[in-house]
């Protein structure tokens, strides 16, 4: 039997807040996508001027109804924010919280860039501007290359801060 995208869901963890206790084991509530404030809550204007961190914990789930193992799944974030945030994923365990996320035992995190340069058949390196600092590229692990993202693309003038979008034709819509 096959997988489908449609048996692969993403659950939230069983605490989702704003508190050093959040994440823990898997919740129920589906991260549904495109929809708006699905994981994380709406931005307020104070804290998008004085910058906010937020982490949220979500669980990947194979929810096949015969119980096929899913072989090489591979999750990543395939375009940068269009509003300016810097999103971010790392691994985690079945029952960690956000207080386990110390400098001493911090995981890797991934993100994503822009390529700076056209890739050939003979190059032997990529130059890309990652979206921060912090994200890291471990030796021997995949680098996931998506033409989602493009250098000429336009926004709507009907999109505000905070709206859903989704890429059509080259240009970012609201979603509705």
């Amino acid at each position: 039997m096959t997988i489908l995208a449609t048996d692969i869901k993403f659950r939230k963890s069983a605490l989702v807040s704003d508190s050093i206790n959040n994440g823990g084991r898997k919740g129920y509530p589906e991260v549904v996508s495109g929809a708006r404030h699905s994981l994380f809550p709406r931005v307020t204007k104070t804290e998008r001027t004085a910058g906010v961190i937020r982490y949220r914990k979500e669980f990947l789930s194979n929810e096949d109804s015969g119980n096929e193992t899913a072989y090489g799944v591979e999750v990543c974030l395939e375009i940068p924010s269009t509003g300016g945030d810097n999103f971010q994923l790392c691994s985690g365990s079945q029952t960690n919280i956000q207080s386990d996320l110390s400098l001493s035992t911090r995981p890797s995190f991934y993100g994503t860039g822009q390529l700076q340069a056209d890739i050939t058949d003979a190059s032997t390196s990529i130059p890309i501007t990652m979206e921060s600092n912090t994200i890291e590229f471990p030796n021997g692990k995949n680098l996931h290359i998506s033409d989602k993202y493009a250098i000429s693309q336009t926004i709507d003038t009907d999109v505000n801060i905070g709206d859903s979008v989704e890429l059509i034709s080259g240009t970012w819509e609201k979603s509705n």
